[in-house]
């Protein structure tokens, strides 16, 4: 039996008769017709494979062993991934945004700025919040559309946000957005980070599990991820929790600002 590192290189360089045969073509010769290459090139695949105990074979005939069906599985898995991320290459440059795990981006609903609708990336994390009653937030900019949907939530409604300082500290100079203050200051907790984050996060808890990404571009909205998966939940969750351990309460911020129009 191979070593598994030997088994997963012969998976991926075989993978394309490996597909044709998870798909139920197992006879020898129409494997070899399908894949453009010699007859001999194929049977010699198939021996290695077999020989690696990645395939049985039966009178010509194969077909994938149960550690081959598995091993096979992650590969297919891993090449999904990529391709999701070769899609979205050109959305998401920057360092900040490798933390985001390529299952975000499988099965996420994307939505992009239109020239008559600069604010369209944000309309899945409104809508994410007026159908949610607990939810779980960082941003790096208080956006005002979201902050009054903040402000107008149902009293039943727990909302945790956290901000970035100086963004903060910008906003609360700034005579043109106090009501997105007032609105940050009405949620259940507001935590306030030094370092820079790197994009929006929403997640909700109750009574649907999903979450909303917001990728700016010079602090202003351009891409937005919605997702419903488990996996991009728990990792969402994680992502928040960390953010949310490294945050000081709003109150203890404001006391230790130095700044002459820190918020009252």
């Amino acid at each position: 039996m191979g070593l598994p590192s030997e088994q997963l290189k012969l998976l991926v360089q075989r993978r394309d008769l490996l597909i044709d045969i998870a798909d139920g073509v197992t006879d020898r010769r129409k494997l070899a017709s399908r894949s453009g290459y010699s007859q001999s090139t194929v049977y010699r695949a198939l021996k290695n494979l077999a020989d690696a105990d990645l395939l049985n074979e039966h009178y010509g005939h194969y077909e994938l062993t149960d550690i081959g069906d598995q091993l096979f599985g992650h590969v297919q898995e891993l090449y999904a991934e990529a391709n999701v991320l070769n899609e979205f290459d050109g959305l998401t440059k920057g360092p900040e945004l490798s933390v985001i795990k390529p299952c975000v981006f499988k099965d996420a609903t994307v939505v992009t700025t239109e020239r008559h609708s600069p604010n369209k990336p944000l309309e899945p994390v409104c809508q994410l919040l007026d159908r949610n009653s607990k939810i779980v937030a960082f941003t790096p900019v208080l956006f005002s559309n979201l902050m009054t949907n903040f402000n107008g939530k149902s009293p039943d409604t727990t909302v945790e946000l956290i901000v970035e300082a100086a963004s903060l500290q910008k906003q609360a100079n700034s005579r043109y957005d106090q009501p997105e203050i007032e609105n940050v200051l009405s949620t259940d907790y507001v935590g306030i980070v030094e370092d820079r984050l790197p994009f929006g996060l929403f997640v909700s808890t109750t009574p649907k599990v999903e979450l909303c990404i917001v990728i700016l571009n010079d602090g202003v909205p351009c891409i937005s991820l919605h997702n419903t998966t488990d996996e991009s939940y728990q990792w969402a969750l994680d992502l928040y929790n960390r953010y949310r351990q490294e945050s000081h309460p709003l109150e203890q911020w404001q006391s230790n600002s130095t700044s002459p129009n820190k918020m009252q």
